[in-house]
């Protein structure tokens, strides 16, 4: 299945955009190793002032992906039942220099341990038990604003 048609719903996202996005989405499974804009002009004829340019702008993940399972039920790939799922994941961090780092609760150890949380909204196919993570975000300690 191809991108295009999930890019081609976004209704605010420039045609420029959209062939920047197509021309980054095989890259990205191609480069063994890190992904930088170094490395993505190596494996492709773009400069990589290019790729920093382009990252700098923002495109709509979100919109994104909420629309992937949406072309996925047209198509017939999947059924018409979803429910949206949340889960905490807890990384024991030591230091005190890391950003976001604090006391969150450690499920495994049932305790609250230093570390950092995120949490993942994800949206999950009844047919098949297809998951789309939609939103990712890391948890502020107590104490702390939260920023997005």
């Amino acid at each position: 299945m191809t991108i295009l048609p999930v890019l081609l719903t976004l209704p605010h996202l420039p045609v420029t955009q959209q062939r920047f996005f197509l021309h980054l989405m095989p890259l990205w499974q191609a480069i063994p190793g890190r992904i930088n804009a170094l490395n993505l002009s190596r494996y492709s004829g773009w400069d990589e002032r290019t790729f920093r340019r382009w990252f700098a702008k923002a495109l709509p993940w979100n919109t994104l992906q909420w629309s992937v399972p949406e072309l996925l039920v047209r198509l017939g790939t999947l059924g018409s039942g979803f429910v949206l799922l949340m889960d905490a994941s807890f990384v024991p961090k030591a230091g005190t220099r890391t950003a976001g780092i604090g006391k969150f609760w450690n499920g495994p150890a049932s305790r609250s341990e230093q570390g950092l949380e995120l949490s993942c909204l994800a949206k999950m196919s009844w047919v098949g038990r297809h998951v789309f993570p939609v939103r990712v975000v890391q948890t502020q300690p107590a104490g702390t604003k939260q920023t997005d």
